[in-house]
């Protein structure tokens, strides 16, 4: 098979892993009324653990919904993700930008 002589460019970030929840830990999950400023650590699948800007969306007892950046193809993209409490802490937005 001939191989192509251009082929689309790959993000070279490394992508964030994280760990399935159990949909029935979801259960009487609160939604947040307005996006929730928050840093959240996430593991990479390079063995590195980074603390990124996002928001958080929604929350239970253990798990916090965020849309964290998530590297794709072409540029980098966000995502909603659950994960657990500890790995969360409010953040804010200097209202004077």
């Amino acid at each position: 098979m001939e191989e192509k002589f251009w082929k689309p460019p790959r993000s070279r970030a490394s992508a964030p892993v994280v760990d399935p929840v159990d949909p029935e830990a979801l259960d009487g999950a609160v939604e947040a009324r307005e996006p929730l400023p928050v840093f959240v650590v996430l593991d990479y699948d390079n063995g590195e653990t980074h603390e990124v800007m996002g928001f958080a969306y929604g929350w239970t007892r253990a798990h916090v919904l965020v849309k964290v950046p998530w590297p794709m193809d072409y540029y980098e993209g966000r995502k909603d993700v659950w994960v657990e409490v500890s790995r969360v802490r409010r953040r804010t937005i200097d209202r004077r930008w």
